[in-house]
């Protein structure tokens, strides 16, 4: 029980760091992921999300990137995002240090109905956490788990996360 209370505490407190145009961006990044695409017809079966850091200027500068390919069966293959591609590549080149990277796990079920998405950050997410802070927001489970190249530090409820 301490633990769970620690894991929502830092939580929390990891929550309250993150700038609200940030969160806004990743909340668009959900409802892309519930959304329909050309290869995901119905929506909740890609991954979206984004980066964000301090522009050359200064600024808070948010960079949303291209959505990964759309996994409709079930297969033992991960969905996949490249934090690297921008939306808009120009804005990468402002960008002088990033401060955090967020994606999206989807919603969605298989076609088969046999498994969905899993929500947590997967082993290849935890192996690729480079930035400061790493978010992986579960968008059926509705929980954001903030992590680092060891595992999940901690987590908090979407609702939560979000005041």
């Amino acid at each position: 029980m301490k633990i769970l209370l620690l894991l929502v505490l830092a939580g929390t407190c990891l929550a309250q760091s993150i700038p609200v145009e940030v969160k806004q961006a990743m909340v668009a990044s959900i409802q892309r992921s519930n959304s329909p695409t050309i290869d995901d017809p119905k929506g909740g079966h890609h991954e979206e999300g984004g980066m964000w850091g301090i522009s050359t200027d200064g600024k808070l500068l948010i960079i949303p990137v291209i959505a990964g390919a759309a996994h409709l069966i079930c297969s033992a293959e991960p969905t996949t995002l490249d934090i690297g591609k921008a939306i808009n590549p120009a804005l990468q080149t402002n960008l002088a240090s990033i401060q955090g990277e967020w994606h999206v796990h989807p919603s969605g079920i298989s076609e088969d109905g046999r498994c969905d998405f899993v929500q947590q950050p997967s082993a290849t997410d935890i192996s690729v956490a480079y930035a400061d802070t790493n978010i992986v927001i579960g968008a059926r489970d509705k929980i954001v788990y903030f992590y680092n190249s060891k595992g999940v530090t901690s987590k908090l409820k979407l609702k939560e996360f979000l005041k």
